[in-house]
């Protein structure tokens, strides 16, 4: 994250920080936020995977679309 462009909005003085602590707060929130949402996107990815074929073909045969299926 050290070469992590920073918007020009947090070029100056803002939630009473100077400019480096903003820009360091900045590239924190960037890495928190891919980090959860990789962890949140695998998470997903291991329920749907954890369905069965079954019941993807039991809401086919009655009908259902794919996200009727999913809810």
């Amino acid at each position: 994250m050290v070469f992590c462009p920073v918007p020009s909005i947090f070029a100056h003085k803002l939630f009473g920080l100077n400019s480096v602590e903003t820009k360091l707060l900045f590239k924190a929130s960037v890495a928190l936020i891919l980090f959860t949402s990789s962890v949140i996107a695998e998470i997903i990815r291991g329920v749907l995977n954890s369905i069965p074929q079954g019941l993807f073909e039991a809401g086919h045969s009655q009908g259902f679309n794919v996200v009727q299926i999913m809810v």
